[in-house]
């Protein structure tokens, strides 16, 4: 259930989850048709077109396909930095910690994939990172400019990010949050259930979600639901989530559940607590 990334060096889609690999397709597999499109704009994608609109400027990339030895990253780093005029393409990656003075315009591109996430910290993610990578630019005597692209302008991550006021965004955030009853509102606790079979699967993690609203008085029990990758590896991945700020019986009821999972060898049972994603 996870899509394939199209490599275009090797002509081969890829998994990024379990490293592997396949020839690309020139024909759909169900209705034969020949009128496939790439979707999503990758790196290697940005770098093709900026030779060709800047054909005398060298542009390095940097991911995880082209910093792949120990010390990859730094080599290109140290190219970028010698190389004028230059342009580097990468990933998040190189949206924290570089400081190059003469970096003068920092370009984003689809600001808003952090934002469709399903995670109540997407926004918080998505200021985070843009408020990073606008401060690549301009960090010496010469003015730095920043170029976002996005379908939500006028969204309050953006506006923020836009002029680095950490504060409007925080008072923004913490509105929706309190609404919504996330975190600093409440503490979170995910427990993830996979198996190879979805049948199975989804029983037991509706069998865990029952117990724990019989056993939890306090606590929001939300699930049990697919996880935003359901199948990864040939597992199903299920998740339950729980809501709370004072439960005197939450690590007994977690404890018991791992204790009627730990021999079963048909379903593997996790807890997260207060997970980064969700």
């Amino acid at each position: 259930d996870v899509s394939l990334v199209y490599h275009k060096e090797d002509e081969q889609l890829k998994c990024h989850y379990c490293g592997r690999r396949y020839h690309t397709l020139t024909n759909c597999p169900n209705c034969k048709s020949s009128l496939l499109r790439q979707g999503a704009v990758g790196t290697q994608k940005v770098v093709e077109q900026l030779k060709k609109h800047f054909p005398n400027v060298k542009v390095f990339r940097m991911d995880n396909d082209t910093a792949v030895t120990k010390n990859g990253h730094i080599d290109i780093l140290e190219e970028f930095a010698k190389t004028k005029p230059s342009i580097l393409v990468g990933t998040q990656m190189i949206a924290k910690g570089l400081n190059f003075p003469n970096v003068t315009l920092v370009g984003v591109i689809n600001a808003d994939g952090q934002l469709n996430i399903p995670n109540f910290r997407s926004s918080e993610q998505t200021f985070s990172l843009l408020d990073q990578v606008i401060g690549r630019a301009g960090r010496s005597s010469k003015e730095g400019e920043a170029i976002v692209q996005t379908f939500n302008p006028e969204h309050y991550s953006i506006i923020c990010a836009q002029n680095h006021d950490y504060k409007n965004f925080f008072m923004h955030e913490m509105v929706i949050r309190k609404k919504l009853n996330y975190p600093p509102y409440c503490f979170i606790a995910l427990v993830k259930i996979s198996s190879k079979d979805f049948n199975y699967g989804i029983n037991e993690a509706k069998k865990i979600g029952a117990y724990l609203r019989k056993k939890l008085v306090s606590t929001s029990v939300l699930g049990p639901s697919m996880a935003s990758v359901l199948k990864i590896n040939n597992n199903y991945n299920f998740q339950v989530i729980l809501k709370y700020k004072k439960e005197e019986r939450l690590y007994d009821s977690l404890n018991e559940i791992i204790k009627i999972y730990e021999g079963n060898s048909k379903v593997k049972v996790e807890l997260d607590f207060n997970p980064i994603n969700l």
